[in-house]
């Protein structure tokens, strides 16, 4: 059997109200955020994209709280934050929380972070 191991798979974790949404975030599930990635943590994963999908493509700010509660429960977890990042503070706020890495879309296609913003992060 191959095996990729820890440093090649990253986890995909969405969730709406705090419970995983699946099938392209149409269907919703009983099966509790923290609960799930803490399944995957007893088992070696290392890297968790998360996004809270009532946030994605609005631009009202990522769910800080959210990724917060994640970085304190599971400290060895190296988080991607996906959804609602609006500017480069949004990226700045979520690495002072402790993420280590942010997926936008919608802010650079509508120009509120521009190739500058994200070099100045960079350095």
């Amino acid at each position: 059997m191959l095996s990729y191991g820890r440093e090649k798979i990253t986890l995909g974790a969405d969730a709406k109200d705090g419970k995983i949404a699946i099938r392209g975030w149409q269907k919703n599930t009983d099966i509790d955020l923290e609960d799930h990635i803490d399944y995957f943590y007893m088992r070696g994963i290392k890297y968790v994209k998360s996004s809270d999908v009532e946030k994605d493509g609005i631009q009202e700010g990522p769910n800080f709280d959210m990724y917060k509660a994640l970085v304190e429960k599971f400290p060895n977890v190296h988080f991607l934050a996906s959804g609602g990042v609006r500017s480069v503070d949004d990226i700045k706020k979520l690495e002072d929380i402790g993420v280590k890495g942010v997926i936008f879309g919608r802010a650079y296609y509508e120009g509120n972070l521009s190739l500058k913003d994200i070099e100045s992060l960079l350095k």
